[in-house]
């Protein structure tokens, strides 16, 4: 008899007590290459057919990189559409709109349910992925035969929330537990929207802190007809040219709320609708910059459309993260240089992170963290590890830079907007760190000339 675990009212299992059905890897060996997506503090890595494959299903290690990401921790490890158990044949796929991705795919040569042969490429595949708090898809797939079909699809998941530090490479002495979800009849009221989602599939982790992680994939549109453990199963028939649309949408959790900071809409369409409004409002606040040059004002829109995605939120302020994926959080140093370089853009990003740089100030002399009265963070992260202290990062402040660089963004600000509330609000923040910054100096000097008399 497995060993039960009751948290909050529900009961899981370790998934080591109760093996999963593993539904077979398919990926192949092939090397790929990936698709990028991200919103504030969600990104997204896939390869070009919108899929993550399982730890092990390559040999050439990519997998390591790819998933879904929140707050330093992977809530999807796999994501693999197949079609009568094969891999689609990739036509074409773009992340170009950053916060969503689309991909053209067909089947290979299979056969159908009652043994007779569906010719390669006739069955078309259109998958579109946005992220938005959470993670939305949906498929619309089309049989462009002259003839009636039937076959099976399928959609394997899994998750392994690993920290952000694991995937890079960091060995832990100890993990905590993946958890199997044992649901119960009047522990449905659980579920996040449960009337507009059922059914479901839920992964499930209790880190070494006892947070409970969780990845609820809630199916609309045409529910399937099997889940078998982690794999979702269609079995679909198709007259003569017939579409089909299916979806779904992944709602991530951290004891029983949303994980991601911002707002998880209803359904696809609202997901997709919703970033692309934001989008265009902050597009319209900024700096308009046109020239008489196409090529050049394609790369300006590129340029411009990147320092969007950057955009993350951190204690209510909105700062340019250091990059995807593994920089995707607030850094002293990348975020000031960035912030000073779109003064000319949007002033608004300069003032938010020397505000948001002054709430983590150090304020005591901790060697763990390397935090000293007045000095600024290095980096901040939000993973199991970090929570644990495991790592520094709590902020970190290893940093020789990022203060002198933070008062130089402060003079830099309020001499391009002359925001003296801003000035005024700031000002103990700026004078902090000069007792430090005065006695590193006199350090500095003083080893210099002990190093020069030495050599005399």
């Amino acid at each position: 008899m497995p060993d039960l675990v009751e948290i909050d009212g529900r009961t899981f299992v370790p998934a080591n007590q109760m093996p999963i059905s593993e539904w077979i890897c398919v990926m192949g060996d092939r090397p790929v290459s990936t698709l990028t997506l991200k919103d504030d503090d969600l990104f997204l890595i896939t390869d070009t057919l919108g899929n993550m494959s399982g730890l092990g299903c390559r040999a050439d290690g990519i997998e390591g990189s790819m998933g879904l990401f929140c707050r330093d921790t992977r809530f999807l490890s796999r994501l693999e559409l197949q079609i009568e158990g094969r891999s689609l044949i990739s036509f074409s796929s773009t992340a170009r709109k950053g916060f969503a991705m689309s991909i053209l795919g067909a089947n290979p040569q299979i056969e159908n349910r009652i043994g007779q042969p569906i010719p390669a490429e006739s069955i078309g595949v259109h998958r579109e992925i946005v992220i938005k708090g959470g993670l939305f898809e949906e498929i619309k797939v089309t049989n462009y035969n002259t003839h009636p079909v039937s076959f099976s699809l399928s959609l394997s998941f899994d998750a392994d929330f690993l920290d952000l530090f694991e995937v890079r490479g960091a060995v832990r002495d100890q993990r905590g537990a993946v958890l199997r979800y044992l649901p119960h009849p009047n522990q449905k009221k659980h579920a996040p929207n449960p009337e507009a989602f059922p059914p479901e599939i839920v992964l499930a982790y209790q880190g070494l802190d006892q947070g409970l992680m969780e990845s609820w994939i809630q199916f609309n549109a045409r529910q399937p007809d099997q889940i078998i453990d982690y794999t979702a199963v269609w079995h679909l028939n198709f007259a003569a040219h017939e579409s089909q649309i299916l979806g779904y949408r992944i709602h991530l959790l951290t004891n029983n709320r949303p994980a991601s900071g911002v707002n998880v809409p209803l359904t696809f369409s609202q997901a997709k609708a919703e970033e692309v409004l934001e989008e265009q409002t902050w597009t319209t606040q900024i700096t308009q910059i046109k020239t008489d040059n196409t090529s050049l004002n394609l790369v300006i829109d590129k340029a411009v459309q990147d320092i969007y995605l950057l955009r993350q939120t951190f204690e209510g302020y909105q700062v340019l993260s250091a990059g995807v994926p593994w920089f995707s959080t607030l850094f002293g140093r990348d975020s000031i240089i960035a912030a000073s370089q779109t003064l000319v853009l949007d002033p608004e990003i300069a003032r938010e992170t020397l505000s948001v740089l002054a709430h983590y100030q150090g304020t005591i002399d901790n060697d763990w963290r390397d935090e000293q009265p007045g000095k600024i963070l290095h980096e901040v992260r939000l993973g199991e590890m970090a929570r644990c202290h495991e790592v520094p990062h709590t902020p970190y402040y290893g940093t020789v830079d990022a203060t002198p660089l933070w008062l130089m963004l402060y003079a830099e600000y309020i001499a391009w907007t002359s925001d003296h509330k801003t000035l005024d609000q700031l000002w103990p923040n700026a004078i902090a760190p000069w007792p430090g910054l005065i006695a590193t100096v006199k350090r500095l000097a003083i080893s210099a000339t002990i190093a020069a008399l030495q050599k005399a």
